[in-house]
């Protein structure tokens, strides 16, 4: 075989090589760079997942704790110029579905959600098909009302104070998740309710069990004002 001839048959498995790697990137829907078994899958709507695996330890995600192994788990990161309200993602192959309930996602952050029934990772997770089946953006910015109300927090209470001039009659909501390497932990957002508002200068205490003044981070405050 000659020298010009070995030249051609190298530049075309070279050429090959060069045109696989650049459809399967054009896809979109794998990249070995990522962590763990190196997931990504674009959702739309610049919503991706990034990693898909087993999660061993407290299930959050209906608020009950209770111990769990290898779980089915996503990693969800919000792209988007977007705050997520309510995210649902649905995992499905032949019979077999997955569902993954995630609330309160700001745009750029990323969130560890389980699967909702605490459904164990199956062996071809990463063949399933992943899809949004709801999502809801919030109508306006999230606030914690810092003009109104004074929040302080410690283990498993969060206080609060109205340092307006007017009573908040109605009821106020307080809303946090819990945060762990600078990655929200469960889909899960927990609420606190203060019943029948606050009046003007009064201080008020809610036991929350969930709250940690070193994980918990306080995302957003809610309530009806009625100037009466």
């Amino acid at each position: 075989m000659n020298k010009k001839r070995i030249l051609i048959i190298s530049l075309i498995i070279i050429f090959t090589i060069g045109l696989v790697w650049i459809i399967k990137n054009k896809n979109g829907t794998k990249d070995n760079s990522s962590s763990n078994k190196g997931y990504i899958v674009n959702l739309g709507d610049n919503i991706y997942i990034e990693r898909i695996y087993g999660y061993t330890g407290d299930f959050v995600e209906d608020g009950s704790d209770k111990e769990v192994s290898d779980v089915w788990t996503l990693k969800v990161t919000n792209k988007s110029k977007q705050d997520i309200q309510f995210l649902r993602i649905k995992a499905t192959l032949d019979n077999n579905q997955g569902i993954f309930d995630i609330t309160t996602l700001q745009s750029n952050t990323s969130v560890v959600v389980m699967e909702s029934n605490a459904s164990s990772l199956p062996n071809n997770g990463e063949e399933y098909k992943y899809s949004v089946e709801n999502l809801a953006y919030f109508n306006s910015s999230l606030s914690l009302h810092l003009d109104d109300f004074k929040i302080s927090t410690k283990d498993n209470w969060i206080q609060l104070e109205n340092i307006s001039e007017q009573d908040i009659t109605n009821d106020i909501y307080v809303y946090y998740k819990n945060v762990e390497d600078d990655i929200y932990h469960g889909g899960i957002t927990y609420r606190v309710k203060f019943s029948g508002g606050i009046k003007a200068g009064e201080v008020k205490q809610i036991q929350s069990k969930h709250y940690s003044s070193k994980n918990s981070e306080i995302l957003n405050l809610t309530y009806l004002y009625e100037n009466i």
